[in-house]
């Protein structure tokens, strides 16, 4: 009873340990995938900006992140400034 216990917990120990070196391997691409990230132009995110507000855009700068974004400042034609997220890898708008 105590070998067939022992063998029962021999192979459950050998289980966790193949799926956490399972997990750490299958993280290990998405960090790849960030640093092979083109960033898009500030330009580029501006008129992406740009195409969905109604005002004028104001600045753009770039921050590093994961991902990296630009902060899109934008001037609303009554005179609110906003700031507008833009993920710099695929030019996707946030708020």
């Amino acid at each position: 009873m105590k070998k067939a216990l022992f063998l029962l917990m021999i192979f459950v120990v050998g289980i966790i340990g193949s799926m956490t070196a399972d997990a750490a391997s299958q993280r290990q691409p998405e960090r790849d995938r960030g640093a092979e990230c083109r960033v898009i132009s500030k330009s580029s995110a501006m008129r992406s900006v740009a195409s969905r507000i109604d005002g004028k855009v104001i600045s753009a700068y770039l921050t590093r992140g994961k991902p990296p974004m630009y902060r899109v400042k934008t001037l609303s034609k009554s005179g609110r400034v906003r700031s507008v997220s833009v993920n710099a890898c695929n030019g996707q708008v946030y708020g």
